[in-house]
Parts: structure tokens; sequence; C-alpha cells
């Protein structure tokens, strides 16, 4: 069974904001970013995130970093995605899982 929108954001969700909050854990022991382990879990984020777009894309036709943009670019608050003259204003993640339902094109990113 094709999985929805939601069944692939929400958790890739949950997954990346636990590990921004260890992040801000290990920042408040002294630990920098750069080091070994912070790096390789800030790489395997990043890896994550482009997988599940690749999903995005493979089964519904959603082309575009949607994910990276929300999480990371985005701006503090809210941000407006403009898709074929429509704008959307994504605050929350279900904006943001809402917008990708209606630009969904199923099985149009193979």
């Amino acid at each position: 069974m094709t999985p929805t929108i939601q069944e692939l954001v929400e958790p890739w969700f949950k997954i990346m904001t636990a590990l921004d909050n260890a992040w801000d854990s290990w920042r408040d022991l002294g630990v920098g970013i750069e080091a070994p382990f912070p790096d390789a879990a800030w790489q395997l984020s990043g890896a994550y995130t482009k997988s599940v777009e690749m999903l995005l894309n493979h089964l519904w036709g959603i082309e575009g970093a949607w994910l990276g943009w929300f999480l990371w670019d985005k701006p503090e608050g809210s941000g407006k995605a403009i898709i074929d003259g429509v704008e959307w204003n994504i605050v929350t993640l279900d904006d943001l899982i809402e917008m990708l339902n209606a630009i969904a094109n199923p099985g149009g990113g193979k």
C-alpha cells in the first residue's frame, strides 16, 4: 500500500525535531556542531530529508525540496510559497502537508 503524504512527512518531522533538540543539548554541554557525532547526525539528517523528498516525488509527483525548506529555510514563523499562481502561507506542519496534498500528482514523478 502506498503511504500517504502525511504518513511520510509526520515521522520525518518527529525525528528531525528530536534531532534538533539533541543538537541543543549537545551545545549546552559545550559540544560543537562540527564534532564527529553531531556532524555525522547532521549529514544523516540531510540524507534522510532528501530520501523522503525523493519518495514524495516518486510516489506523489511532488517536485522540490519542500521538507528542507520547511525545516531550515522558511522564515521564522511563516513562509509563503507560490505554486501555479496559488499562494500558500506555511506556518505549521499541517499547513505544509495541506499544500503538498494540493500539489500532489500520484505517480507523476516516476
